[in-house]
């Protein structure tokens, strides 16, 4: 992971959008799509409407998140930080999950408001990805 990436105001984490702008530079022939896997913790700086970071700064500032794709692009970073459990199976479905949730991105979904569907906004809690369990209906004639 690059050092230009990290910022230690909140424990070490590294820049999500930094590492999707580096990834987006890498095409190899037979991709169109990169995702960057890492177990570090991961950032991005939460925006409202106007580009200036959200309110309280200081929490939105350096917000840890799961994973980071373009919408629509061909780079996402997820992080396995903050999936760990002891359980396996449990981790395999988050890992999975997030990795189809940022692919959705890349391929140009939003969120969606369906809480069993892959591209639901994790909203903060872990939960959100463990109840989710595939593309809602919906998705999937998106991505059709």
């Amino acid at each position: 992971m690059p050092s230009e990436f990290r910022n230690d105001s909140k424990g070490q984490r590294y820049s999500a959008d930094s590492l999707i702008q580096f990834l987006s530079q890498y095409e190899p022939d037979t991709r169109s799509i990169i995702i960057g896997l890492t177990t570090e913790d991961i950032f991005t700086t939460v925006r409202d409407n106007t580009g200036a970071i959200k309110e309280p700064r200081d929490k939105y500032a350096v917000w840890g998140i799961f994973g980071l794709g373009s919408c629509p692009g061909k780079a996402s970073a997820v992080s396995m930080h903050r999936l760990q459990t002891r359980n396996e199976q449990v981790l395999l479905h988050r890992l999975r999950t997030v990795v189809f949730h940022e692919l959705g991105h890349n391929l140009g979904l939003t969120h969606c408001s369906n809480p069993h569907c892959i591209m639901n906004d994790a909203n903060e809690k872990i939960s959100t990805i463990d109840n989710s369990d595939d593309f809602c209906p919906r998705c999937l004639k998106k991505l059709k």
